[in-house]
């Protein structure tokens, strides 16, 4: 069975940068991937993301999962206004699914990140909150001035 559960993460100084930095260039990414297809006029998925995939991971350092969601961030904004080009403020929101962000019973909760090498193994934060009892599907709401 799944749960949503809102959530307040308590996250610690080094987890709240990698936090912020991932919420900007998600959306930079967003921002990237929008221009790329109001210039194609290009709003399948699928076709957008043969072309602008590689280079979300290459320039943006986000996980696969990640750049697959930045994709369909700008598919789904683009399903209501196709005459302009749409742009992401920094703070936007990220789609979380369970290959991003996965909660287990009284272990710390995952979520994958921003990082700025290759060579960092680090996939993902862990963040321990004494509040989590129950295993599910977590949705979070993040504000701008301190995450």
């Amino acid at each position: 069975m799944l749960k949503t559960l809102q959530i307040k993460l308590l996250p610690n100084e080094q987890q709240k940068d990698a936090l912020r930095e991932t919420f900007i260039k998600f959306n930079q990414a967003c921002n990237f991937v929008s221009k790329t297809a109001f210039e194609r006029k290009l709003f399948n998925k699928v076709f957008l993301q043969r072309i602008v995939y590689k280079d979300i991971r290459e320039k943006f350092c986000l996980s696969a999962q990640l750049a697959v969601r930045v994709i369909a961030k700008v598919v789904d904004t683009y399903k209501q206004d196709r005459t302009t080009i749409h742009h992401f403020r920094d703070f936007g929101s990220i789609v979380y699914d369970q290959r991003i962000l996965s909660f287990k019973c009284k272990r710390p909760l995952k979520i994958d990140h921003f990082r700025p090498s290759k060579i960092d193994q680090n996939r993902s934060l862990k963040i321990d909150h004494p509040l989590f009892h129950e295993e599910g599907r977590v949705r979070c709401w993040f504000r701008r001035n301190g995450i």
